[in-house]
């Protein structure tokens, strides 16, 4: 089972990154519950979804390393770097062209073979001083 939680969360970073939606489909469960929701975010499979648009369209070239992973019987915990170049708009902002890299952590409620609960912080303040979209 641990192998098999781990796998699950190693598929979903690979698939956000890629903005691979087909692969998200089916390790998201439609009813997922996002703990950490950002203001007007759904809170299902979709909004899951409009994230990796989102971060597609800003950072076309987006990658995202995952520097360490942790699991239990039911969770797991993942931890690393997003890095790209914003090519596209990012929250209704016109691109900058910059590079930024930045740490996120999420961790993973696994039911059923499907990530049913998120829980995700991301550095998004880093990513804008970057970006120069905050003062540094």
């Amino acid at each position: 089972m641990l192998e098999a939680n781990k796998h699950i969360a190693r598929q979903f970073v690979t698939a956000f990154a890629a903005g691979d939606t087909r692969t998200l489909d089916p390790i998201v469960a439609k009813d997922m519950v996002d703990l950490n929701l950002a203001a007007g975010q759904k809170q299902d499979r979709q909004g899951v979804l409009d994230a990796v648009a989102m971060f597609r369209v800003a950072f076309p070239d987006l990658r995202i390393t995952i520097e360490s992973l942790v699991a239990d019987e039911e969770r797991v915990s993942v931890t690393g770097r997003m890095s790209g170049t914003n090519q596209g708009a990012l929250m209704g902002v016109p691109p900058t062209g910059r590079s930024a890299s930045f740490a996120y952590m999420d961790m993973y409620a696994i039911a059923n073979g499907q990530i049913a609960e998120v829980w995700h912080v991301e550095d998004l303040a880093g990513m804008m001083r970057q970006l120069g979209l905050l003062p540094t």
